[in-house]
């Protein structure tokens, strides 16, 4: 990302695969192409401030390797990934052609796209206040001056990017993973208060309408393993009956698959969904989710689908 004004410093970093994206990728088949076309493991990422591409270092920012992020991980089993536009684009073509239901167009142009939600409000408001925080910092031809002749400007320039809050437009797990579509028409909300909503932090909630948490429901087989295809309704109670949900989606004519979690897994992925039976669209939005199939299962399948 490059971001300047004629008379002031360039701020130049990398950009990242958020983990989001990768848990997309995952869905799809192809992270594992991602991050092999991405940094290796064992190479740090660096965030670095610079007057220029060629020019002073004014902040540098060390993000840890990508094995490093993987192990302090615990909201997604797939971390960001360094992986440059001019390999990742090519790797999203091919899976696309390759689908039966797709046509690829290009050179052309999206005229409008709108989303009325809250959740979109904030990320506008948070790019913003990042505009607003780059407008902040200190400026003058001098900056791009080697040696001492510009270095009284670029020390004016540093506390602002160290302590200014610019590390907020780098650490948004809040923003990449919180996405909600609360109280959404499409989905069955359960009455519980909406979750408070952060820009830098997340913490994973299985309420109606929010991105189904991350747990291991065997080993090495995460829950978002199982999303992205139909609807999938998650037995985390075994004793629960879902022959009733799965009657009215029969009927319905919507995919529905129910999975199982491992016995030994099933208590924390219970306590991280917060119930016995949850039911997931294809984008991994938790839909609904209870300890029993509600007696009017038929009517909430509509709800689901949009009838």
């Amino acid at each position: 990302m490059c971001a300047s004004r004629s008379s002031g410093p360039a701020l130049s970093a990398w950009r990242r695969h958020w983990s989001r994206t990768m848990e997309c990728c995952g869905r799809r088949g192809i992270a594992e192409e991602v991050k092999q076309s991405g940094s290796p493991l064992d190479v740090p990422r660096r965030v670095a401030f610079v007057t220029a591409l060629d020019g002073e270092l004014l902040h540098d920012h060390d993000d840890g390797t990508r094995a490093e992020r993987q192990a302090a991980a615990a909201n997604t089993p797939e971390v960001s990934c360094t992986c440059p536009q001019t390999f990742v684009v090519p790797i999203l073509q091919r899976h696309a052609a390759a689908q039966p239901s797709v046509r690829l167009h290009s050179r052309t142009r999206l005229d409008g796209l709108a989303e009325h939600s809250p959740q979109a409000a904030l990320n506008v408001g948070e790019a913003g206040e990042n505009a607003r925080r780059l407008s902040g910092i200190p400026t003058g031809p001098e900056v791009h001056t080697p040696g001492v002749d510009g270095e009284w400007l670029r020390e004016k320039v540093r506390p602002p990017i160290r302590h200014g809050g610019f590390h907020r437009e780098l650490e948004t797990e809040g923003l990449a993973l919180g996405y909600r579509y609360d109280d959404a028409p499409i989905v069955v909300a359960d009455g519980t208060p909406v979750p408070a909503t952060g820009v830098m932090t997340y913490t994973q909630t299985a309420r109606p309408g929010a991105r189904a948490p991350h747990v291991w429901l065997a080993e090495g087989r995460s829950s978002l393993e199982d999303f992205g295809r139909g609807f999938v309704l998650l037995r985390l109670d075994p004793t629960a009956d879902t022959a009733a949900r799965q009657a009215a989606a029969a009927t319905r004519g919507a995919p529905l698959q129910t999975r199982d979690s491992n016995p030994a897994a099933a208590r924390a992925a219970w306590a991280a969904y917060g119930a016995g039976l949850a039911l997931v669209r294809p984008d991994g939005h938790v839909a609904w989710r209870g300890d029993a199939v509600p007696d009017d299962a038929l009517a909430r399948i509509d709800t689901l689908r949009g009838a």
